[in-house]
């Protein structure tokens, strides 16, 4: 069974609830919708935003324009620093200065919250994106040479593919064509001095 002011959180009837949603004023002279005509524009307006503005940034994280110039002044410190990196290399260095830059804001943000607050001021979701950035930078970085076990995989990998070279190179010394081609070139070489 159903009391009369069941669901209605100011104690009137549904009928009366739905008469004031319509517009009708209660026995107050209260309504809960503004007719339109009443309207009056704001007497201290905003002016517009402008191109390129940061009023809604928060953090920064999300932004493309937060994380592009955060990674424009981290390029040139990571080709000083490591000079191996070729212009060869730029989709992956990208790719990493994209996510050191995200991670860089988040702990910025992050010591912000924590001074004002404490850590339980930083929401679980921002704690579990910091690390996750985190984590992908450091093994981006891995993959370029930025730390000692990336730097040990890139020489070997420089040492095995010079080694492979080498080998090749010696093949196709050793193959049939490759003797007569030298050969012939021998044989150029002396009719040349000959002619002299």
């Amino acid at each position: 069974m159903t009391k009369p002011n069941e669901g209605t959180t100011s104690g009137r009837s549904p009928a009366e609830a739905t008469a004031i949603g319509a517009g009708q004023s209660d026995e107050h002279g209260t309504n809960s919708h503004t007719p339109k005509d009443e309207w009056k524009p704001n007497p201290n307006p905003r002016k517009p935003f402008e191109k390129g503005h940061t009023l809604s940034l928060v953090h920064g994280a999300d932004s493309e324009r937060a994380l592009e110039a955060r990674a424009a002044e981290l390029r040139p410190k990571l080709f000083e620093l490591c000079p191996w990196l070729e212009q060869v290399d730029v989709i992956a260095v990208s790719r990493f200065l994209r996510v050191e830059a995200r991670s860089l804001i988040l702990e910025a943000y992050m010591a912000g919250l924590i001074d004002q607050g404490g850590p339980g001021k930083v929401p679980i979701r921002m704690w579990e994106q910091a690390n996750a950035t985190d984590r992908l930078a450091g093994d981006l970085g891995t993959k370029l040479g930025l730390d000692t076990a990336g730097r040990a995989q890139l020489r070997q990998t420089v040492a095995s593919t010079q080694a492979t070279l080498a080998d090749l190179k010696a093949q196709g010394e050793a193959t049939k064509g490759y003797q007569e081609h030298a050969g012939n070139e021998q044989d150029d070489d002396t009719e040349a001095d000959g002619d002299e």
